[in-house]
């Protein structure tokens, strides 16, 4: 048997995909088709596409190939580091496929899965290699095929090796076991409609020891361990030409991450980067995402394991979250605050004088919806955000914390409550500024994810 990296587990399939010169048509309307591409697909199809672009070697088992479908998926992997020998041909079956039209921003697929699964005496997948999953460093798994997908998350439990599995239930096993759970906001959706988010994450992250990532394509991810308040990621700004098969690098990314003993922030940068990478060309099979590539997107060399504040698989600091609940309660700000925030902002030193800070939040305050938020502890103000909206993107502002509670976590809580606002408002995007010189200030908002933007240059002008 071949050595791996990576053993994959799950559905493969040869995809027709046509690119559209514009958005996909409404009914009984007419749209050119541009190009025409016809290429390996399916969740662990093109997941073995982006892992051997990244230099990964892979072992693909799962659903049988057939007639239609062997020669061809054979043929693309013939010179590649994936090998096919655990895979089954079936020459009474025709195979998989599937045919998806793509614009810049969606991919619209059709296919012939349901009958696949229908005759339940004709079972056209392999069951799992034992061997194989003791072999690799990591497993990526697809929870297509029952009983033999939750085998191999037992095979991998039993062997302590790490796999990484997309959209399972909160409550199932197969999620239970994982090192890392993806979940795209699609199946969020239909698996969990009209409930809040920040619920279904609290679920997910209750429901497992490992890593859990919720995908939002370009508003980004939330991501958690252990712990019901999320993490957020935004996305990186590319230059899209087509997102098929996004999803599929993302997971991609992130059991190459894992098999490189990537911590949990650099897991979900990676990941974003990679997913990022393949949405810059179409289509991902005629040129996969490269490290090279990722690292430009991400603008990072990703030599380590682990950051270098960080050599923990948790992505927030051990707050007692409880306790900092009791202490200081979040509130939107009032103008009977004035005198308070005013004080505040002059301890912390973002103060500007009393007369135009006061002018400042009385202008805010005409207009807030919400963001402009305010922490006590008993009678004591403690913390200050003016988060604002100006219709295209969030923005904080004069973010402070008494001195006397830096280090404690209370700022991270202040954000987290600002960023929970915008967020259920719609509003996914945020940007903020700070001096070159607040070294202190940059190590925060780094530590949160927030994003550098090394294009953009500030400019003032008094009038």
């Amino acid at each position: 048997m071949s050595a791996c990296d990576v053993y994959l587990y799950g559905m493969t399939l040869m995809t027709t995909s046509h690119r559209l010169g514009s958005d996909f048509p409404e009914p009984d309307n007419y749209c050119e088709i541009i190009e025409t591409h016809r290429f390996p697909g399916g969740e662990s199809g093109t997941c073995a596409v982006v892992l051997d672009g990244l230099g990964a070697a892979v072992l693909l088992d799962g659903n049988f190939l057939g007639r239609s479908t062997n020669d061809e998926v054979a043929a693309y992997f013939a010179s590649s580091s994936v090998s096919l020998e655990l895979m089954t041909y079936d020459p009474a079956f025709d195979g998989l496929e599937d045919l998806v039209f793509v614009d810049q921003n969606s991919r619209t697929a059709f296919g012939r899965f349901e009958g696949f699964y229908e005759d339940e005496s004709t079972r056209r997948w392999n069951n799992p290699n034992e061997a194989a999953i003791a072999r690799a460093d990591v497993v990526g798994l697809d929870p297509f095929f029952f009983e033999e997908s939750l085998e191999v998350a037992h095979l991998c439990h039993e062997h302590s090796v790490s796999y990484v599995v997309v959209d399972c239930p909160a409550d199932s096993e197969l999620h239970r076991l994982s090192e890392v759970t993806v979940l795209s906001s699609e199946y969020l959706r239909s698996q969990y409609p009209g409930q809040s988010i920040e619920v279904v994450f609290d679920a997910y992250v209750r429901g497992t020891s490992g890593l859990v990532i919720f995908t939002f394509g370009p508003d980004g991810v939330w991501y958690g361990r252990a712990e019901p308040r999320p993490q957020r990621f935004p996305s990186y700004e590319v230059e899209v030409q087509s997102t098929l098969g996004a999803g599929d690098a993302f997971k991609a990314g992130a059991i190459y991450a894992l098999s490189r003993g990537m911590d949990d922030r650099t897991l979900v940068r990676f990941a974003s980067a990679t997913a990022a990478a393949a949405c810059m060309s179409y289509p991902i099979a005629e040129n996969p995402p490269t490290l090279e590539r990722v690292r430009d997107v991400a603008g990072e060399p990703f030599d380590g394991g682990t950051d270098t504040d960080s050599n923990s698989v948790l992505v927030r600091p051990e707050v007692d979250d409880a306790n900092e609940a009791q202490r200081a309660a979040f509130r939107s700000a009032a103008a009977a605050d004035t005198r308070a925030i005013c004080a505040l902002w002059a301890e912390a030193g973002v103060g500007a004088g009393f007369e135009i800070d006061s002018q400042e939040i009385a202008e805010r305050l005409k207009n807030d919806d919400g963001f402009f938020v305010v922490g006590e502890r008993g009678d004591r103000m403690v913390a200050v955000a003016m988060g604002c909206y100006d219709d295209h993107r969030g923005w904080m502002k004069r973010v402070a914390v008494d001195p006397s509670e830096k280090g404690g976590g209370l700022g991270r809580a202040l954000v987290a409550e600002v960023e929970r606002r915008f967020f259920e408002s719609g509003i996914t995007k945020l940007r903020l500024s700070v001096w070159d010189e607040n070294v202190g200030a940059l190590s925060f908002w780094r530590e949160l994810d927030y994003v550098e933007l090394p294009d953009i240059h500030y400019f003032t002008k008094d009038l």
